[in-house]
Parts: structure tokens; C-alpha cells; sequence
């Protein structure tokens, strides 16, 4: 019995160690059986335009600070893997954080982007072991999302 339930445990640790965030475009979720609304349920507001529903009431300079630096990260890792940009390329995009920062969903404009499919897999293959390592500086109570227009130059 002991044995059965050191198995289970490693097993049920294994899993959680193994978890990978989601890349992935808005478009691809119209197929899916989530919808982003299904998701936003278990999310906060980590800025709000009312104070009382966002999660970062009271540092949003520090969140704001921290989600540019994740923004230019992004960008550093997809330069620093060939994928460039037909110039300024205009994306919006929405991230889903757990409360310890980790990154669950990035979930991104593909059609407003002008990604051909290729480009699309090639984004999301640099992408998800980029953000699945990743640690947001910025800790919340509990999960909690942000999103944006982004605006991604190409390498130079």
C-alpha cells in the first residue's frame, strides 16, 4: 500500500513539473472546446480601470514595469530565433498568469499579426518553452490576466 501511494505521489508531482503554458493564437480558439471567456472566469483583473477589480490596485507602476520587460523579452527571444517580424507588426495579445507568476496562456492576434501558418507555428514553437520557463516578477493572490496591443519591430 505504501509503495502504491509513493507511485501515485511521484506520478501527481511528475505532472505538475511537466505543465507547459499554452501558446497560441485567438483565431485557432474558435475550433476549440475552451473559449476565452471560459478562461477569463478563473482570472483576475490585474489592472482595472475600476480600482476595486484590479489585483494590482495600488502597484500598477511595478506591474506595468514588469509586464514591459516580459514584453521585451518576448521579443528578445524571437529575434535571438530567427523569427522576424515584416516590420512593425501591430499583435494584440492576452496572458494568463497563476498567482505565482507563471505564465498558463498566451494567446495572440495571428490575423492581425499577417502570420502565414508557418510563421505561426514558428512563434508558438519558440514561444511555449520560452514562457513555460519564464517568471514573471509580479505575484497576485490569485491567477490573474492582462492584456494588450503590442507593437513587435523587426530585427535590425
Amino acid at each position: 500500500m505504501k509503495t502504491i501511494l509513493i507511485i501515485l505521489l511521484t506520478l501527481f508531482s511528475a505532472t505538475a513539473v511537466y505543465a507547459q503554458t499554452n501558446v497560441q493564437s485567438i483565431e485557432s480558439l474558435e475550433d476549440a472546446t475552451v473559449s476565452i471567456s471560459d478562461i477569463d472566469e478563473q482570472y483576475g483583473d490585474a489592472l482595472n480601470a475600476d480600482p476595486q477589480l484590479a489585483l494590482f490596485n495600488g502597484r500598477e507602476s511595478d506591474f506595468v514595469s514588469s509586464y514591459r520587460q516580459l514584453i521585451s523579452d518576448i521579443s528578445s527571444q524571437l529575434n535571438s530565433n530567427g523569427f522576424v517580424f515584416d516590420g512593425d507588426t501591430r499583435m494584440f495579445t492576452r496572458i494568463y498568469f497563476n498567482s505565482d507568476g507563471t505564465i498558463d496562456h498566451f494567446y495572440y492576434s495571428s490575423d492581425q499579426a499577417g502570420f502565414s501558418t508557418e510563421q505561426e507555428q514558428q512563434f508558438d514553437q519558440i514561444l511555449t518553452p520560452f514562457l513555460n520557463d519564464y517568471s514573471f516578477s509580479q505575484m497576485a493572490d490569485k491567477p490573474f490576466a492582462q492584456c494588450s496591443p503590442v507593437v513587435y519591430s523587426s530585427a535590425k
